[in-house]
């Protein structure tokens, strides 16, 4: 059996005279705090679970390797600690979660692994755009791409050196629940700036994995699940996920429970008899009983208003939904696919219901015009003026054409220079907004006008979710 360790290593910069640290699940980007605050950083800043390598640590440690399952970030410890714990530790296999914004700071890192005797597994989407890269480095062992419980498995059982490609889990409930565990077990947090109206102490569950939606922008969809056409959604059953909330109730104070799929209520048709609403349905009947508050991540188009009801009704607080945009138009352009044109309207529905939404929407579309990118704007100001901040809430991340995504090839297409600067892809940085406007000026986007007031939007930053203007 294999020493392994896997981790989600420091990532901190000082730039602009700003100490930011970094978060790479879903969405990799900077934000303010840094190494000056790491005390008053934990447990207080949004701080999303890394299920892939939660689930192959757990899959791994099932198999009797002795396994550390370490998030370095989450836990925020500087870089110093962090390889002073890895060294005491002595892994014979070390798997690096890295993504494009932080590379250089992750190879040193994985590089100073290697020199501790560790051999080294890249993993994650950054790791299997640029596998062959990477694979070429003289500290890489090993390089898995996309999803890679069933990687990880292989290695650990004396896998040969190279690159795994992706094999996908197919049944979601013979997994071992992912490892939950030491100090950052008590620090993972999304309250969708909602905070005050959920009961301390969270944890972040997965129903399902993969999409069946084909965003252009979206990183996991295009990277971790479709690749070469693979992917696949899949689902846990309803007695699965309860279990495994009992489990963890068992283990830690839990006031509320984040459902962080990638979309959580996916349903095609909401007829007891399909699955991905007896799913739903038993969530909520288990939530119910279990008198536990909830919230999730979802779409705005998948779920009746008499479902939205029955999630209240069933306990949920909040609700992050991935709306990008109230254009439709613009919508179009990045293949949201959106199946209701009235957005706005549905949001207003489900705050009526008594569920907090907070908006994941994105500034400097490509693509995107004036008109669309005001309408957006006034629409967000619109419905928080109406309803106030403690029910409605908003980001406006930079749209960024990460690498291995639709959007990164049409960048690509259009002849722009998409990999000398990985620091471009920081999404909650504002420099990748010059880029957009070259792309649009390109490609003759109509109606879009350059100038400092696109210039002048601002991420959601510490709860504010505020836009300057």
């Amino acid at each position: 059996m294999s020493r392994l360790l896997f981790t989600n290593p420091p990532w901190y910069t000082f730039e602009d005279g700003i100490h930011k640290h970094g978060v790479r699940e879903r969405w990799p980007s900077l934000g303010p705090g840094g190494l000056p605050h790491l005390g008053l950083m934990k447990g207080k800043i949004y701080a999303p679970y890394p299920f892939h390598m939660a689930y192959a640590s757990s899959l791994c440690r099932e198999d009797g390797h002795d396994v550390w399952f370490y998030d370095a970030l989450t836990e925020c410890d500087s870089i110093a600690v962090a390889l002073m714990k890895m060294e005491n530790f002595a892994p014979e296999i070390t798997f690096v979660n890295i993504s494009a914004a932080s590379e250089e700071k992750d190879l040193a890192i994985a590089k100073s692994i290697s020199l501790m005797g560790s051999k080294i597994c890249l993993v994650g989407s950054h790791a299997t755009v640029y596998a062959e890269r990477l694979i070429k480095l003289p500290f890489i062992s090993y390089i898995t791409l996309g999803e890679y419980d069933l990687a990880a498995a292989k290695i650990s059982r004396g896998g040969a050196d190279g690159i795994y490609p992706v094999e996908l889990v197919q049944q979601l409930d013979t997994l071992p629940f992912p490892i939950l565990e030491g100090p950052a077990a008590m620090y993972y947090n999304d309250t969708f700036t909602f905070a005050p109206f959920f009961n301390p102490g969270q944890i972040q569950i997965w129903t399902t994995r993969g999409c069946r939606w084909a965003c252009s922008h979206c990183v996991w969809a295009n990277t971790m699940y479709d690749i070469k056409g693979k992917g696949r959604y899949r689902q846990r059953t309803a007695g699965n996920v309860l279990s495994e909330i009992d489990y963890r109730c068992s283990r830690l104070p839990v006031g509320n429970v984040l459902f962080d799929d990638d979309t959580f209520s996916d349903v095609m048709k909401e007829v007891k008899g399909d699955p991905a609403y007896d799913r739903l349905t038993g969530i909520c009947d288990g939530m119910e009983k279990r008198g536990l508050q909830w919230g999730a991540m979802t779409r705005i188009d998948t779920n009746s208003l008499e479902m939205w009801k029955r999630f209240y009704e069933s306990g949920m607080i909040g609700c992050k939904i991935g709306i990008e945009s109230f254009s439709v138009r613009t919508l179009k352009k990045i293949k949201k696919g959106c199946r209701i044109n009235d957005i706005a309207d549905r949001v207003c529905d489900i705050l009526d219901i008594g569920v907090k939404v907070y908006a994941s929407t994105m500034a400097h579309i490509p693509g995107e015009t004036e008109e669309d990118r005001e309408l957006t704007v006034n629409t967000l100001s619109q419905i928080r003026s109406q309803y106030g901040q403690d029910k409605f809430n908003f980001q406006r991340q930079h749209a960024t054409p990460y690498p291995g995504t639709p959007l990164y090839e049409q960048f690509k297409a259009a002849g722009f220079d998409m990999d000398s600067d990985l620091s471009l892809y920081d999404g909650g940085g504002s420099r990748m907004h010059a880029l957009v406007e070259a792309y649009n000026k390109k490609t003759n986007v109509q109606g879009f006008e350059d100038g400092s007031e696109r210039v002048m939007e601002n991420t959601h930053i510490e709860g504010i979710g505020d836009l300057a203007r």
